[in-house]
Formats: C-alpha cells, structure tokens, sequence
C-alpha cells in the first residue's frame, strides 16, 4: 500500500489505525492498553466537548478548580475517585448508572439481560398509567411503536449478519423453537405497511417475542 492510498484511508477507531499503521506489535500493545485504561474519562471529555463546555465551565458547575478537572481529565479510569465521577457526571447534566456483570459474561447472556432491564422498564410505564385512561392510551400507543423498532433493530442485525449456513436467509429471521406473539398489533402491522417496511411487517406477522406471563430469565 502506497503513503497516498495509506493518507486517504478512513479508520473507524484509533485502535485500528494503529493495528493498521503500525510495524511494532509491542507498541501497538501498549496503545491498546493505554486506550484501554481512560475509555470512560475519554468518553467524558467528548461528551464535554460535545456541549461545547471547557474545564473552566466544568470547574465552576463542580465548584472545584481547573486544575483538579485537568488533572482527572489526564489521568486513568481506575485512578478517578467514584465521587469525582458522579459530580462531573452532573455538571454535564448526567447521571452514572452502573451495571454489574459477572466475569466471562457473554454477549448474548448481556443482550437477555438488556431485554429484562427494558422489560422492567415497560412495566413500570404500564403501573405508572394505572387506570387513567389519557395515560394508557399514551402508553400503549408507546409499547406498539417500541415494539416496531425493536424489531427494526433485529432485522438491520439479521440483514448484516454474513449467512455461514444455507438456512439462514439474509433480511428474514431463523425460526424459532417457541412461537409467542403480542396480544395487539393491528396498529403497529398498519404502520408496518404505511412505512412499505415489509420485512419488519413479516417479521412482526410469525414473531417470537418473549412471553411477559412468564418471569424474565438470564
């Protein structure tokens, strides 16, 4: 590859800039970790930068001085006071919510999780109705759509998923074991066929969605 086509490649990340640039396996190592170490402060400072706040404006939001904020902001994840964390969180007008996994935990075993995080969720719009009737109109119209774009994120995962086996159909889901569906979906299959989404339509029409009689297992 030519120093040309190399300055007009688009990287997706550091990280693979470096694997790509670099000619020593051992400084690409120690980059890695070094990003590794300040992901979180990393992310901190761009979403910082993002409202277009400086450290003086963080200092004064966290009444603490500029030099404190630089100092947090150069150091290392693991170095970062939890407290010191919280309170930059806030003076971004954010708050830290923490998940705890145990070691080894795989995706799939963290996307089961999610779905009973978002499960919990939903149900807790539903008690927050009641029976006032304005609110479980808002919330139900709520739950068709959510259940539309959920199922929009299965089949843009489904569409780019690079068949390995004959069965598996590029843009459809693989059956599945259990067949359970929504109580109500006339609404959103209408949408489905407003929007000419026939796949999400079809998806929604034989969907295997999780049964919410039963108790949300991981």
């Amino acid at each position: 590859m030519n120093e040309t086509t190399q300055a007009r490649k688009a990287y997706n990340s550091v990280t693979e800039m470096i694997d790509n640039l670099s000619e020593s396996k051992e400084f690409a190592k120690k980059a890695h970790e070094s990003i590794q170490e300040r992901e979180f402060i990393d992310l901190l400072m761009s979403i910082r930068a993002a409202q277009n706040m400086s450290q003086e404006d963080i200092a004064k939001q966290t009444s603490w001085s500029q030099s404190k904020v630089s100092k947090l902001e150069n150091g290392k994840d693991a170095d970062v006071r939890w407290g010191d964390l919280c309170t930059y969180a806030s003076a971004l007008n954010l708050r830290l919510i923490v998940t705890l996994a145990e070691n080894g935990t795989s995706i799939v075993d963290r996307v089961k999780t999610h779905a009973c995080i978002i499960g919990d969720l939903l149900q807790q719009l539903v008690d927050l109705a009641g029976d006032d009737r304005t609110m479980s109109k808002g919330v139900r119209n709520f739950l068709q759509e959510a259940a539309y774009n959920l199922a929009r994120i299965v089949k843009s995962a489904v569409s780019t998923l690079k068949a390995a086996e004959s069965n598996v159909i590029k843009g459809s889901l693989p059956q599945a074991t259990e067949s359970i569906h929504y109580q109500s979906m006339t609404n959103l299959k209408l949408t489905c066929a407003q929007e000419g989404d026939g796949q999400v339509f079809n998806m929604l029409e034989s969907s295997h969605v999780v049964n919410l009689d039963e108790p949300c297992q991981v």
